[in-house]
């Protein structure tokens, strides 16, 4: 891989920069803007990391998919716009996208989707999920929290669908949640870098399964290995639309070989 190519230089992009240097990965270029970006020249195998807003996101994954570059994006919300883009794409593209980079949270999910599966068998069990970030946090919930709810209800059958927030009837008045209701909560405070929780609770107990980030380096490290993944993609000829999940089975793969 000749290097990355950052696309949005907020926080999140100047941690990537920090930990590719501290990776011994060249960045070279970064880009601020759509027009910024029209403007680079790429190197013939970088790849690239786009980390807008979700808004903003599918015109620069159209330009630079039109480009050949492979890219990781980590934009969030996923919209409609990102979605209709993936049904139209030549299946000789690379792309990878996740809500989350970090290889700890992708490591929580698989713990969450085990347990789930354990209190799919003990109904006893009511389960909910819980996150907190920072309050210059735009969405809520977290991309990160939604596929951890959409986790749960794909293995606990007496879990049909997500609650966002507090419940309210059609008048709008405060109702209780359903028991076939998965509630998702948020909290936006001071400076909170991440916690994620999948709580379940008996009339004789309550386990708690969390995550908690200390910053954004697991995140930005975890997307330049995702950037290498998806590198070694190309190498091998094996175009697509790739996730975290491709990544942990990667590695899972190379550990039993």
């Amino acid at each position: 891989m000749d290097g990355i190519v950052i696309v949005g230089y907020g926080r999140m992009g100047r941690e990537m920069e920090r930990q590719a240097q501290k990776m011994g990965i060249e960045v070279c270029a970064v880009a601020d803007s759509y027009e910024q970006l029209v403007k680079l020249r790429f190197p013939a195998l970088c790849v690239a990391l786009e980390f807008t807003t979700g808004a903003s996101s599918t015109a620069n994954l159209r330009y630079l998919l039109g480009q050949n570059i492979p890219v990781v994006c980590g934009s969030t919300p996923w919209g409609e716009g990102q979605k209709k883009l993936v049904e139209t794409l030549d299946k000789e593209k690379y792309l990878m996208f996740s809500s989350n980079y970090s290889i700890g949270v992708n490591i929580f999910w698989r713990i969450v989707r085990h347990a789930s599966r354990l209190m799919d068998t003990f109904d006893q069990y009511d389960l909910g999920v819980y996150e907190q970030h920072h309050n210059q946090k735009i969405d809520s919930p977290s991309g990160t929290a939604i596929h951890t709810a959409e986790i749960v209800l794909e293995e606990v059958q007496r879990k049909a669908k997500m609650l966002l927030g507090n419940p309210h009837d059609k008048n709008g008045a405060h109702r209780p949640v359903a028991e076939d209701e998965l509630q998702v909560s948020s909290q936006r405070l001071g400076h909170i870098a991440g916690k994620h929780e999948l709580l379940c609770d008996s009339p004789e107990d309550s386990i708690a399964i969390a995550h908690s980030a200390r910053g954004r380096a697991g995140l930005a490290r975890g997307a330049i290995v995702a950037a290498q993944f998806l590198h070694r993609q190309r190498l091998n000829r094996n175009p697509g639309f790739f996730d975290m999940e491709d990544l942990m089975n990667y590695f899972l793969q190379e550990r039993m070989n």
